[in-house]
């Protein structure tokens, strides 16, 4: 639009405005001259847009938080990861409640080689490989705390059934040692047990359906930490906890960790905070609806005030009468419930400006001496009528003539 590529989520392609915009080359190109697609998961919605005789563009879009990032690593590799809990790339990764970290450093034309899995379940490795140069990048998803630590890059790695693993980086002069850095981590062979807790309950239940149901429990600690702007969020608290009361069962038993209990609340408040929030939400799409009509009203006014050219008294009169009667909309919108304050300073403050300007070329007017003629003719006009009268009811009619150009005299 105009020049841009425009990311909205309103069906209004009349202006520029959107979530997300970044200019293109050809300025004058149209919807139907570049190429659209997409990949839907769920909040995240995966975008590769290619304008007119340019290169693609990559673009994740979130339907919670209603944010767009450009991640242009997506071209080459973008691995969904564990439980649909969002998308790692060779630079970064999207979560579906929003969280994102896209790192500084980034390989060129890197794609995905491998992913490895922790035995308990509970950490992931993505490998990332760039063969012109044998670059990798490796980085390390932890499920529970949806996180990724610090990226590796290296040009070789090695990983040994304890779980150690060996890097190196090449050097740019050929030298007799050659340094290898040797990390501990979770990614061993098989699982090496904890006998010391054999008899504790927990134990028995296993690593894999602890480490999913403290993955979705900290799902649910991320959702509670979020502000009314996330959309859908008092829906995904009680899903997410309605879901994690019933899949896993152990939970209700008090002695491993008495989870049960809180989260059942969690639950129930948020089947009350639904049916209050959806009354705010339409208390507040009532009140921007009555926003955006007066700030047509002052749009389509204001244009009328630069537009027209004033030949009689009267188009002054009537035009001042309507910026009094829009001004005492603007004034009335101050008492509505979560009304844009700011917004409406702002309308009033125009309205209040141009009225000024228009007061005074008003009183310019007065002084020609054929500035009254128009309602020196219209009161004679009514002084006529009222000596022609014979019915009641032509009266009345003659009453609201004479009230309304006494308006537009004490307005005057």
């Amino acid at each position: 639009v105009n020049g841009t590529l425009t990311i909205k989520i309103e069906d209004n392609t009349e202006d520029g405005q959107g979530i997300y915009s970044e200019e293109v080359e050809q300025r004058d190109q149209s919807l139907d001259d570049a190429s659209f697609f997409y990949c839907d998961l769920g909040n995240l919605v995966l975008l590769k847009i290619r304008p007119y005789l340019e290169d693609d563009r990559y673009f994740i879009f979130n339907n919670r938080v209603k944010k767009v990032v450009r991640v242009d690593t997506l071209k080459d590799a973008g691995i969904l990861l564990p439980d649909d809990q969002g998308i790692i790339l060779s630079n970064g990764y999207y979560l579906q409640t929003g969280e994102n970290k896209i790192f500084d450093r980034r390989i060129e034309g890197v794609k995905f080689l491998r992913k490895i899995q922790s035995p308990n379940g509970e950490d992931y490795l993505f490998v990332f490989y760039e063969e012109k140069n044998h670059d990798f990048v490796i980085l390390s998803y932890n499920v529970i705390e949806q996180t990724v630590k610090t990226p590796i890059f290296c040009n070789g790695y090695t990983l040994f059934a304890e779980g150690e693993m060996c890097y190196f980086n090449t050097e740019k002069e050929p030298g007799k040692t050659h340094l290898i850095q040797i990390w501990q981590t979770p990614y061993t062979k098989e699982l090496i047990p904890n006998d010391a807790f054999k008899d504790h309950e927990l134990y028995k239940i296993g690593n894999r359906q602890i480490v999913n149901a403290m993955a979705e429990i900290q799902e649910l600690v991320v959702l509670l930490s979020k502000e009314d702007s996330y959309n859908g969020l008092y829906e995904d608290i009680e899903k997410r906890s309605q879901g994690i009361l019933d899949g896993y069962f152990w939970l209700k038993n008090d002695s491993p960790n008495g989870l049960h209990q809180p989260i059942k609340e969690v639950k129930e408040i948020a089947v009350s905070a639904i049916d209050e929030f959806e009354k705010v939400v339409e208390i507040r799409n009532k009140t921007n609806a009555t926003l955006a009509e007066t700030s047509k009203k002052v749009e389509k006014i204001l244009f009328s005030t630069k537009s027209a050219n004033f030949d009689t008294l009267e188009q002054y009169i009537s035009l001042l009468s309507q910026m009094r009667s829009i001004r005492g909309e603007i004034i009335g919108l101050k008492t509505l419930r979560y009304i844009d304050l700011e917004k409406v300073e702002s309308l009033e403050e125009q309205i209040a400006s141009r009225a000024d300007d228009l007061a005074s070329a008003c009183v310019q007017f007065l002084l020609k001496d054929n500035a009254l003629e128009y309602y020196q003719s219209q009161m004679a006009s009514l002084e006529e009528s009222v000596s022609k009268l014979t019915k009641v009811i032509d009266a009345r009619a003659l009453e609201q003539d004479f009230d309304q150009l006494s308006i537009q005299l004490e307005l005057l």
